[in-house]
């Protein structure tokens, strides 16, 4: 396997195309990641829109948005996690989103072309594989924001045998 490039997002997650959603990694350290994206119209929860306007209306703010929903942030948030735990290790890591409990959204929908920046700061991991992440997602001209969970995620150098056994991380 080639080595990672913290430039080339593609070194370090899995997906690929459209499922792709960050775009690049602005810095990182032990503890923390920031990436950054362009909510783009191929985004795979793109929000069917009005075909007469071309539009949606944005429950909370109650204006016109071309764009995606909100909820497309969990994963932002899961795919900075993912690039970060490759940063660390050194190599691509295989893993999975396990799920939050407390998901925080403070708009119902992304536009097109609007510039976001995902923190996700690791509250703990194990030696099992397992971590906690702290994360936002944040709006970069209005430095607001967006978005807040904390997620749980699970890395595992061979994830089917982790979901063959499952789900113990024992070998």
């Amino acid at each position: 396997m080639p080595g990672i490039d913290p430039n080339n997002i593609e070194s370090l997650i899995m997906h690929r195309s459209s499922a792709r959603l960050i775009d690049e990694v602005i810095e990182h350290n032990q503890q923390e990641i920031l990436a950054s994206t362009t909510v783009r119209h191929d985004s795979p929860c793109a929000i069917a829109t009005n075909t007469a306007t071309n539009t949606t209306t944005d429950t909370l703010t109650n204006t016109p948005n071309r764009g995606v929903a909100a909820l497309i942030c969990i994963e932002y948030m899961a795919q900075a996690v993912a690039a970060h735990a490759s940063l660390i290790m050194g190599e691509r890591q295989e893993g999975m989103l396990l799920g939050t409990r407390v998901l925080k959204l403070e708009t119902a929908t992304l536009a097109y072309g609007q510039r976001l920046h995902i923190r996700a700061s690791s509250i703990f991991s194990t030696v099992s594989e397992l971590g906690m992440y702290d994360c936002e997602v944040i709006d970069v001209v209005e430095n607001r924001t967006l978005a807040t969970a904390k997620i749980k995620a699970v890395r595992s150098t061979n994830l089917v045998r982790f979901l063959i056994s499952d789900g113990q991380l024992a070998g």
